[in-house]
């Protein structure tokens, strides 16, 4: 499921719960009879759509808003009234160490984060992922086997600081550092001759896809 249809799901459910339209076999999840009552097709379908084993696309949403008299793309956007943000987990695995191939990004499950944490961080909700992230290269800061909370919208580069980023056809974890007008991806490992620098002048298909700002260990 796409992030976007995991955000669609979860605005749902929390309108239904806010209703007080609970399943009777989960106390978190919506019920799907009063989604029947409310909005047509059957029980089936509203059962396999809040447990996220069907597709949740636009036109599914553009409807169910009509029906419910929410705003047009309420359901796409951020809902302000939960304390908690659900946040997609990037399904590939970034490298600290020598790069992993990166020819495909997919989005899993989800993590819950406090929304006056990631405030408090400067990340929107709709910009926020989780990496997995494999290697020693970034140790101490970022042990083998972590999750990086990264702020999608901070692509531009930062002397010092951490980001995930492609190189060529590979996806790296590193901190950026300019050196000369030119930049440079570094380890925090000190081990020079295992993760030495990589410098980042001319690279082909280089791309940042956000700035690391906060670690959760060995999940």
């Amino acid at each position: 499921m796409s992030y976007e249809a995991k955000v669609r799901l979860t605005n749902l459910n929390n309108y239904c719960l806010r209703k007080g339209w609970v399943s009777r076999k989960n106390p978190e999840r919506g019920s799907p009879v009063q989604l029947e009552k409310a909005l047509g097709k059957t029980q089936s379908f509203w059962s396999d759509l809040m447990r996220g084993n069907k597709s949740f696309g636009a036109d599914l949403a553009r409807e169910i808003e009509e029906k419910l008299g929410l705003p047009k793309y309420a359901l796409d956007g951020d809902d302000h009234s939960t304390d908690f943000v659900a946040v997609p987990v990037i399904d590939i695995e970034v490298s600290a160490g020598h790069g992993k191939i990166a020819d495909v990004v997919e989005e899993g499950a989800v993590m819950q984060f406090r929304r006056d944490f990631l405030a408090s961080i400067g990340i929107s909700p709709i910009n926020a992922a989780v990496f997995k992230v494999k290697g020693a290269s970034m140790e101490p800061t970022i042990p083998d086997r972590c999750h990086l909370l990264v702020n999608r919208a901070a692509t531009e580069p930062v002397n010092g600081k951490v980001f995930v980023f492609v190189k060529g056809n590979e996806i790296f974890c590193k901190r950026l550092v300019k050196k000369d007008d030119d930049w440079y991806a570094v380890s925090d490992n000190p081990d020079r001759y295992e993760y030495p620098d990589i410098d980042l002048f001319g690279s082909d298909h280089f791309r940042i896809l956000g700035r690391g700002l906060w670690v959760a260990y060995k999940l």
